[in-house]
């Protein structure tokens, strides 16, 4: 019994750890001057962009008015529209 209740404890925990490195959910605004992916403007939050400093973060673009010019190569999560 001690060792189950042992177990589960270390599932939990560790499950609880999973959740813990989630990355940022970032919206293109496009509010910048310019149409570029790393122009932390562009995104809300605007504390970022994705894929700066977590590669679990998850962008999304609901917009066909402008295009996103991405300059250097990153890695996110997830690219989440409605459009297509």
């Amino acid at each position: 019994m001690r060792r189950t209740k042992l177990y589960l404890l270390i599932l939990v925990a560790f499950l609880s750890i999973q959740r813990g490195v989630a990355g940022t959910t970032y919206t293109w605004t496009g509010l910048a001057f310019s149409s570029n992916w790393t122009s932390s403007a562009n995104w809300f939050p605007s504390t970022g962009y994705p894929g700066k400093t977590s590669t679990t973060d998850i962008a999304v673009i609901n917009t066909s008015l402008q295009t996103v010019i991405l300059t250097s190569s990153l890695t996110i999560s997830q690219l989440q529209t409605t459009l297509y």
